[in-house]
């Protein structure tokens, strides 16, 4: 689901030179070709190892791809050496790319990039609201998986607290994923709200040497250690489990095991996550080529078929395995985790909330906590027509396969947001 699905790769580079004046001027030769819609001319400056790996119709795409995320061109916000590669800052209309060449010794194109780009005027980011406190923690104190994080206090006494669970793959407190940091945003404005907080990095960025092979490790010990600081220093009575993504797929079980007085779950769903990167791959060769397609759906289908078949596998078995790019025995252990059982057991109120442009979870997949819970006084369902899979306005022409270079637009997440929650918690509060 929900690893974070990075920035469009053209070629990775194949050796590094020292780019100068000479190769600057040849990156901006590959920028006008580009602009010209010479992509034959962008192959033919490339070198043999790299034209065996891109042609000129993969270069279109590629960079068609970026102009629907982005919009026109506008102009080179900046240039610069980096590593050795020259850069190139695209300013388009919504967004900015970098454009990165590599040259070798011959003036060959040896390695070529499109990655996403904050520009130096990029929108300020939220700002603590008056007469609030954000103070520094430290989970795990002197123990091999330190982490810091931040505890956000509202003004006023006695206030309800949540606690930020990310979504997958590593991730500091304030989720990060390119220009945007939605857990600070929610952070501050639900502060704003009366509401608190506490963020913190996730062990698997932080410390990326420590084995997470289970959920259990990878998120219940953080989330338990969260709320023990939590309570220990703010004395917070009244604690809700706020998970994005992964995290709110996990919401159930961690509001269960931490006895939290109630979940929300942004961009969550029941469904396995497995069944998630299912429809993503799906949804992303929908837009391949239609001659590649075929293959591509049979490579799908046949890790569908091993994933169907997960509960049969011993542990040894699929320790060894990996479907969809993601462990099998992690895929075991969070399957045997029934988020619905949980819920329905566990008597405490939830709000689930979806962004309707979400292009990583699908509306069925959200849809599927209501179809598994029901109408229940107890389950609140709210959607946002034009926000995306972080809450934030969706770009136009947002899809599966460019979303890398949309949240590289920075933007914020939508107010609405904490308003909704922070309405929920006290009208569960009371």
């Amino acid at each position: 689901m929900l690893k974070k699905l990075m920035g469009f790769v053209l070629v990775l580079c194949m050796c590094l030179a020292s780019a100068g004046a000479e190769e600057a001027t040849l990156t901006q030769r590959v920028l006008a070709a580009f602009l010209a819609g010479e992509y034959t001319q962008v192959e033919a400056m490339c070198n043999d190892e790299v034209r065996a790996a891109v042609g000129a119709e993969q270069l279109k795409q590629a960079w068609e791809m970026q102009l629907t995320a982005l919009g026109s061109f506008v102009e080179v916000a900046d240039s610069s050496v980096q590593n050795g590669a020259d850069v190139l800052t695209l300013r388009h209309e919504r967004g900015a790319q970098n454009l990165v060449v590599v040259w070798d010794d011959q003036g060959k194109i040896a390695g070529l990039m499109l990655q996403p780009a904050v520009l130096a005027d990029a929108p300020a980011p939220k700002v603590l609201p008056d007469g609030t406190e954000e103070n520094e923690v430290v989970l795990f104190a002197e123990t091999a998986r330190q982490l810091s994080g931040k505890i956000v206090v509202p003004a006023g006494k006695d206030a309800p607290y949540v606690v930020f669970v990310h979504g997958s793959g590593p991730s500091d407190m304030n989720e990060t994923i390119y220009a945007n940091q939605p857990f600070r945003d929610l952070a501050y404005d639900l502060a704003a709200q009366g509401i608190g907080s506490i963020r913190f990095d996730k062990v698997t960025y932080a410390h990326p040497e420590y084995p997470c092979e289970t959920v259990v490790q990878e998120y219940l010990e953080p989330v338990q250690e969260a709320v023990r600081v939590l309570k220990e220093t703010v004395d917070a009575t009244k604690i809700y489990i706020l998970g994005h993504s992964q995290g709110g797929m996990l919401m159930p079980w961690l509001m269960q095991e931490c006895d939290a007085a109630g979940g929300i779950a942004l961009a969550g769903t029941p469904c396995e996550l497995w069944e998630i990167s299912y429809q993503q791959n799906l949804d992303i060769i929908s837009l391949s080529p239609k001659v590649q397609q075929l293959v591509m759906v049979a490579v799908v289908e046949a890790e569908r078929g091993r994933a169907e078949k997960l509960a049969e596998m011993s542990d040894a078995q699929a320790q060894e395995q990996t479907i969809f790019g993601i462990n099998a025995y992690y895929l075991k252990h969070m399957a045997a985790i029934d988020q619905l059982a949980i819920a329905r057991e566990s008597g405490k109120p939830m709000l689930m909330l979806w962004g309707e442009r979400d292009v990583q979870v699908a509306r069925s997949h959200h849809e599927a906590w209501q179809t598994g819970l029901g109408d229940s006084e107890l389950y609140t369902y709210i959607t946002y027509p034009e926000l995306n899979h972080l809450f934030v306005p969706a770009q136009e022409g947002e899809r599966i396969d460019n979303i890398a270079s949309c949240y590289a637009i920075p933007a914020q997440v939508d107010t609405r947001v904490a308003a909704d929650i922070a309405a929920w918690i006290k009208e569960a509060v009371q």
